[in-house]
């Protein structure tokens, strides 16, 4: 990813001197970010790994906060993973990230920082559909002869209720994937 000068100093950081914290600065965005720092002149960059500082832990970022005084905040930390991580484990990363995003923003104002520039990536692409790749996640079949047991019998017939659906698909697939149906 490149970082584009106007992007990254848009709210101008004019002493040299200013202590800037960069959170994340193992990631490629905070990484990005300190790589332009240094070439323009910045070297008063407060830096901590995740090992060091956990930015999840609210007193712990109070206390970095509170010991380094920093006057700038880069937040571009986050907990990240493949996609089989992100998938098994979602709340946790979800969790983890909006505690890392409340402590740091949190800190910045409680602390009275300058600026705090918070990272986003801005997505510049189309997202089109793949009628060639599996659509959704694979449903378990239910083993319904226990319900069946208590005398809950189906509305709908299966073949009818095939037909049904088959139907609705037909009549729908063009809107469900942005196109005009056949």
């Amino acid at each position: 990813m490149r970082i584009g000068e106007e992007q990254l100093f848009e709210w101008k950081v004019v002493e040299k001197d200013a202590k800037i914290y960069v959170a994340g600065r193992r990631e490629s965005v905070g990484s990005a970010i300190i790589r332009k720092l240094e070439a323009n002149g910045y070297h008063n960059l407060l830096m901590e790994t995740s090992q060091r500082l956990d930015l999840r832990s609210q007193r712990a970022v109070e206390d970095f906060f509170e010991t380094t005084k920093p006057n700038y905040v880069f937040l571009a930390a986050a907990k990240v993973g493949g996609i089989q991580a992100n998938n098994t484990n979602r709340a946790e990363f979800l969790y983890d990230n909006l505690m890392i995003e409340a402590n740091v923003i949190h800190s910045a104002y409680c602390h009275k920082v300058k600026k705090l520039l918070f990272s986003a990536v801005e997505f510049q692409k189309t997202i089109e559909f793949d009628a060639s790749k599996p659509d959704g996640t694979p449903q378990k079949l239910l083993d319904v002869s226990k319900l069946s047991d208590f005398g809950r019998i189906a509305a709908t017939p299966l073949k009818l209720g095939i037909a049904k659906t088959y139907a609705w698909f037909l009549e729908s697939y063009g809107d469900v994937r942005g196109q005009q149906a056949a």
